[in-house]
């Protein structure tokens, strides 16, 4: 049997949808063929000015093999590795962020635009030594997601920061500038983090992705999860960008705030 597989999805941010596509093809078996079909809507979650998004970033995936069957997905049902789900995960064995690590090298080929920007991340990575630490923070608006139905605060993270040796790099994934310029002047080692998210004030304001933006708005989110993935340590709450940092490499190390 050979398989088409059209995902038409589209409810929830960029990196629900992305964990969600990347466990249902891991629960599919003979997929020769993958169209993208996610498009945004107005004032979502998903919320992009474009007829479809994933096309955008991601080649279709196409072995060329005859198909024998279809199957349009407008429902997920593998929701193991999203919200609150993923608590059991991140405290639990590795081997899903292996399996996962698969499919996604197997399906998932940057376009040349998502390409070139992977590239200048991996080129400045090259250059840098010693353990690099990522820092993931996300705004109030998100707590739903947590198991305690609280975000860690900003002092969980430091203190969690304090107790890794030898940390030469800090990779800030932070969406408010609030948070965002305490981190930087807190921290005393060299920081990176990407300036071409889009970022509320505070912790407390509704999240930008409500508001809808271009192509470029997911290629900086998903670039933004990539530099974490570089890392050696993922400082994290429950967050589908911190479940997919995690697949992308399942060497980096979980250090889970609950």
């Amino acid at each position: 049997m050979s398989i088409h597989v059209i995902f038409n999805q589209h409810e929830g941010g960029f990196f629900s949808n992305f964990n969600k596509v990347v466990t249902h093809l891991a629960h599919t078996e003979d997929v020769s063929r993958v169209t993208w079909n996610l498009k945004g809507q107005p004032y979502g979650a998903f919320a992009y000015e474009c007829e479809e998004l994933f096309s955008n970033l991601f080649e279709q995936y196409n072995t060329e093999k005859q198909i024998s069957n279809t199957s349009i997905v407008t429902d997920f049902k593998y929701l193991n590795y999203t919200g609150k789900n993923t608590h059991d995960l991140y405290l639990g064995e590795n081997t899903w962020r292996y399996n996962l690590n698969e499919v996604y090298k197997k399906y998932f080929h940057p376009t040349k635009i998502l390409q070139d920007a992977i590239n200048t991340v991996d080129s400045y990575f090259s250059k840098i030594e010693g353990v690099k630490v990522g820092i993931l923070k996300r705004n109030q608006l998100l707590k739903c997601e947590q198991v305690s139905n609280c975000m860690p605060c900003v002092d969980s993270y430091l203190n969690m920061l304090k107790s890794i040796d030898s940390v030469n790099l800090c990779v800030l994934s932070i969406d408010n500038n609030t948070d965002l310029n305490l981190f930087k002047t807190t921290i005393d080692t060299k920081i990176t983090y990407s300036t071409g998210i889009r970022r509320t004030n505070k912790d407390t304001d509704t999240e930008p992705h409500f508001t809808p933006s271009s192509i470029y708005d997911a290629i900086n989110y998903f670039i933004d999860v990539y530099m974490l993935s570089k890392c050696n340590y993922l400082i994290h709450p429950v967050s589908n960008m911190a479940t997919a940092a995690l697949y992308f490499n399942p060497n980096l190390k979980s250090v889970y705030l609950q």
